[in-house]
């Protein structure tokens, strides 16, 4: 049954890669979802490295650091 299948499929896929391309040209594929659709099915930013996340935290530290200097700043500037 399952090399029946598989040869169905073989045979099918030939037959329709004789009417239409099964695959899109290179310089298609180099161009992207966005250029060739307007869209893109997964944001690359979406799935965060290991890296990238430790980059976003490093940041969100010194940003937090750097607002409770700027706080601590006006405090003393207020005081005298």
């Amino acid at each position: 049954m399952i090399a029946y299948d598989a040869l169905m499929t073989y045979l099918i896929l030939k037959l329709i890669s004789r009417i239409t391309p099964l695959k899109a040209p290179l310089e298609a594929l180099r161009i992207g979802d966005r250029e060739m659709h307007g869209e893109v099915a997964y944001d690359e930013f979406a799935f965060a490295t290991q890296g990238d996340a430790e980059r976003m935290a490093a940041g969100i530290v010194v940003s937090v650091i750097n607002t409770i200097n700027k706080s601590n700043k006006e405090d003393r500037e207020m005081q005298t």
